[in-house]
């Protein structure tokens, strides 16, 4: 018992996405229930650009995507998908430094990692990014640089949060079995090598 007694749990934290599309109103209720380990909320409810790839792609850095029919297109320029994008994330961190005025402490933002976004962004061609490795490490580069310039952000209007970044990567497996279909849906992208994976997201 006496050595039990030394085991501690870490504070809880949610997933990310929640229901809804009132930023103010989801990061009242994060702030309330997760008052050890807040998160920055997604409202993919809202649309696109409040997806988990429209908002990760909201944040790439010289690199825009826009909606097409067939899903997120790598584009030359921002269009309205890419500053609704924007906008909303905009809004949600307004949300959220107004909840947490004078909080320290743990602060969890989430975004998708480069091998998901390379998995679910198209290229002009129509074919995912993930057939292009040249295009893979221009996704992760932007991305990185993306992040740094978002926690910077969330750091500055929350100055007492320690930041934890989760990077979620749903695609991961299949792009790792060469699961991942190409534009026709007759074939699979060939499998990306595990020690590429793995340098990417170091």
């Amino acid at each position: 018992m006496s050595e039990n007694s030394q085991f501690r749990f870490g504070a809880a934290t949610g997933v990310g996405s929640m229901p809804g599309g009132d930023a103010r109103e989801a990061v009242k209720t994060v702030t309330g229930t997760f008052e050890d380990f807040p998160f920055l909320p997604e409202l993919p409810a809202r649309g696109p650009g409040a997806d988990m790839i429209g908002r990760t792609a909201g944040m790439l850095v010289e690199l825009y995507a826009r909606v097409e029919p067939s899903g997120w297109r790598i584009g030359d320029r921002p269009g309205r998908d890419t500053k609704r994008a924007r906008s909303w994330l905009g809004e949600d961190l307004d949300a959220l430094e107004e909840f947490t005025q004078g909080y320290e402490g743990p602060l969890k933002v989430q975004a998708v990692g480069p091998w998901t976004l390379a998995a679910n962004l198209e290229l002009r061609n129509g074919e995912a990014a993930l057939s292009d490795p040249g295009a893979c490490r221009d996704l992760a580069a932007s991305l990185a640089e993306g992040l740094r310039l978002h926690l910077a952000e969330a750091g500055r209007r929350v100055p007492g949060a320690r930041l934890v970044l989760q990077l979620d990567e749903p695609s991961l497996t299949a792009v790792l079995r060469g699961q991942v279909r190409t534009a026709s849906g007759y074939r699979t992208h060939r499998a990306v090598d595990r020690q590429v994976v793995e340098a990417t997201l170091r």
